[in-house]
């Protein structure tokens, strides 16, 4: 089964007197939470004319110069000030900090050489995982919770875009845009993100199929989630497909830059000049011993392919009986990025192979009683 664990389990009582439970799953800080209603049909509509401009046939025009365009460098100087100016704000909103107020000098011109791909890029991840949390009936209503549902599938199709017209410019051979693309990969934490994201969504599933909400499980967080989600019957299903497809797009990228061959280095063999603390190359010696680790543990400078996280989601939704019906969208993308799995297509295809066969048994064992 999926381990639906929760963590720092404690009780309170609200203002009716009830008790609540305030437990804070692991995954919890990977959300990301509106402190007011924004404004999503305005969103909608740039990531639907993003897309729209990404998937034109001046496709590789595009990309160029997404690539290439920094803010400090745009023709409009005023308005690359104002998106460094909402940058940093966005820094300190997700440190904790309030939004609006002075900035500091320093943090403004920290993005000064910052590229248009990179902010189009972080600010989906940062969609794809933004929830709303218990606001004022008045202000946040039953259309408003759907519209920002909507926002977050609108993030990952951009997103699988994205990947994919990168991956064009990749394999056309540009000059060192391998490098930069691997760095804009870790600063965006795609693939952290990617795998979290797809995490939540499988929790989601098991506990809808389990007719159960998902507050038994995740405690504070799950209550936060069930806010969200409520009176949307498939939405963890959607969400997931749209995630699977983000992961696909992001597997065969990352081939591309040479990350799941080996060229990129690789973290089983960490050079002994390279001053690690003892809890990562544990980490490291782990992963490559087989031993178990916690299904959200990241192993930074690891392929996507190669952590811990994914091949653990991997088989917890293949274990999974509730989730029976989506096994073969999982099949289907990892058939697709079997040419693209490198030095781990033994281990993922292992994986697969070895749950097919308990499923199968369990299935037998189903049928003959």
């Amino acid at each position: 089964k999926v381990n639906l664990r929760k963590t720092q389990s404690s009780n309170i009582p609200n203002s009716r007197g009830e008790q609540l439970d305030t437990a804070i799953h692991p995954l919890h800080s990977h959300l990301l939470i509106y402190p007011q209603v924004i404004d999503s049909a305005r969103i909608m509509h740039c990531l639907s004319l993003l897309r729209t401009i990404l998937t034109s046939r001046s496709t590789d025009l595009t990309f160029s110069t997404l690539v290439s365009a920094s803010l400090g460098s745009s023709p409009s100087s005023s308005r690359g000030q104002q998106i460094q100016a909402l940058l940093a704000r966005h820094r300190m909103s997700l440190q904790g900090q309030s939004f609006n107020g002075s900035l500091p000098v320093d943090l403004t011109t920290a993005f000064r050489s910052t590229t248009l791909i990179d902010v189009i890029t972080g600010v989906c991840f940062h969609l794809l995982r933004s929830y709303y949390p218990a606001l004022d009936s008045a202000a946040l209503t039953f259309d408003e919770r759907r519209r920002n549902l909507d926002v977050q599938l609108s993030a990952a199709d951009l997103l699988t875009s994205l990947f994919n017209g990168i991956r064009e410019l990749v394999v056309k051979g540009s000059v060192g845009l391998t490098s930069f693309v691997s760095d804009l990969l870790t600063r965006c934490l795609a693939q952290k993100v990617t795998l979290r994201s797809l995490w939540i969504s499988l929790c989601g599933m098991v506990a809808m199929d389990r007719d159960s909400p998902l507050i038994e499980d995740f405690g504070f967080t799950g209550r936060l989630l069930q806010l969200n989600v409520e009176g949307e019957g498939k939405y963890w299903e959607v969400y997931q497909s749209h995630c699977l497809r983000v992961l696909e797009s992001l597997v065969i990228l990352e081939h591309h830059l040479g990350m799941s061959d080996g060229s990129y280095q690789s973290p089983l063999k960490v050079p002994s000049n390279i001053h690690w603390s003892a809890s990562r190359r544990a980490a490291f010696a782990a992963l490559d011993s087989g031993a178990p680790l916690p299904p959200w543990h990241f192993v930074q400078g690891c392929a996507l392919v190669r952590q811990p996280m994914f091949l653990q989601l991997l088989g917890a939704a293949l274990k999974e009986r509730s989730l029976r019906s989506f096994h073969s969208a999982w099949l289907s993308v990892i058939i697709t990025c079997l040419p693209y799995l490198g030095k781990s297509l033994k281990q993922v295809v292992l994986i697969v192979i070895a749950q097919i066969c308990l499923n199968l048994e369990e299935l037998s064992k189903t049928d003959s009683r």
